[in-house]
């Protein structure tokens, strides 16, 4: 949340005036956020899952994490390719 709080205000109006959509955008950062949360050196919720299984070892929690981080991160690049995939559901729901 920090990560947003301090970065988002800097870039918001850049973003706007360039006409980047900010649904997409903001599904992008959550996409980017989620990566990271899973990767060192911050990698919060893998220090999570360690703190509860505290006898499992590391390297089987990351081996674990992978490929939920490769689906992300395929995700996030088709995202980023193909912006309208992300702004279907929020448009029909606009009507």
């Amino acid at each position: 949340v920090s990560m947003i709080v301090l970065t988002l205000p800097l870039y918001q109006p850049f973003l706007m005036a360039s006409g980047v959509d900010m649904i997409w955008f903001g599904i992008l950062v959550c996409m980017l956020i989620q990566i990271g949360a899973i990767t060192p050196p911050i990698g919060l919720n893998i220090f999570t899952v360690k703190a509860v299984a505290k006898e499992v070892p590391m390297g089987t929690i990351f081996r674990g994490a992978l490929p939920f981080l490769i689906a992300s991160i395929v995700v996030t690049g088709i995202l980023f390719l193909f912006p309208w995939l992300s702004l279907v559901l929020p448009r029909l729901m606009m009507g």
